[in-house]
């Protein structure tokens, strides 16, 4: 090999190398500069959302609650279908209506099999929502409340329901915080699926519905994956009352992400020239 050429060899791999410790601290930077719980009322959203991931497989108990008119029932009388079970309060002005109305379109969606293959019913863990606000809350997505409830329950039942299907929710000045999702709960009364987001397909939710209809075993899919991420893309914002995309979370984990790929692709890089290298020199 020639001088021009050795040193031309010699001057990539350098580069490669300088390349891959420049992304190594880029991404170990960019994890540091991931806000910390403080930073969003000491709510974490990892957390929270681990908490909803570890309740799929939680068989749910039966619970005494009273639905828009008033009248107490069991919830356990909901299971001979999959049951979709939703998390508001009331006088929430952005995400629960946005949730609320993305369920309604699954229920037009359904047409008429709304109500033989599943039912709805959206739980308020707020203690000042009452029968009636929760009725007047529920008639601007619905007018028949057979197969959707809007209910309340005293304080001890929503934080038990909320652990088994893995609710966390946060008081503030303005309202509440909580992760923006609904459980679907299949025949045997255990969650069978989460999903995440104020954003969601109807299709993709009857399709998770009709699985559970039959306990069908649910793989990881890329549209699970999507579902996740769009958990993190909104937080709540103490200082307007509303939820937010989540920039400050959404940008490095993006950035770091690029960075951690990048560095397998340079760690593949470099791994392969040296085994070419010793290959020659035998």
């Amino acid at each position: 090999m020639n001088a021009g050429g050795y040193f031309k060899k010699t001057f990539s791999r350098s580069w490669v190398i300088t390349l891959f410790f420049i992304l190594f601290f880029l991404e170990r930077g960019l994890s540091f500069a991931v806000p910390s719980p403080s930073y969003f009322e000491e709510w974490d959203v990892k957390d929270t959302f681990g908490r909803a991931e570890k309740a799929v497989g939680n068989r749910i108990g039966d619970y005494t609650l009273i639905d828009q008119n008033g009248n107490k029932f069991q919830l356990k009388e909901l299971f001979d279908k999959p049951l979709l079970i939703s998390f508001i309060y009331a006088t929430c002005d952005y995400a629960c209506p946005m949730i609320t109305t993305h369920l309604s379109e699954v229920t037009r969606e359904a047409g008429s099999e709304f109500g033989k293959r599943f039912r709805i019913i959206t739980i308020s863990f707020d203690s000042g929502d009452t029968p009636e606000r929760m009725k007047n809350f529920g008639s601007s997505f619905i007018k028949d409340f057979a197969s959707w409830k809007f209910a309340t329950a005293d304080s001890a039942t929503v934080k038990n329901l909320g652990r088994d299907v893995g609710l966390s929710y946060l008081k503030t000045d303005k309202g509440f915080q909580h992760l923006n999702f609904f459980s679907i709960i299949d025949r045997s009364g255990k969650v069978y699926k989460q999903v995440y987001g104020i954003d969601f397909s109807p299709k993709a939710a009857l399709k998770a519905i009709d699985m559970a209809a039959g306990q069908k075993r649910l793989w990881v899919s890329f549209v699970n994956i999507f579902d996740t991420i769009k958990a993190f893309c909104y937080t709540y914002d103490p200082k307007t009352g509303r939820y937010v995309p989540n920039m400050a979370m959404l940008v490095p984990v993006f950035l770091g992400t690029v960075a951690q790929t990048a560095i397998v692709f340079l760690l593949v890089y470099i791994f392969r020239g040296a085994h070419k290298a010793a290959n020659k020199k035998l």
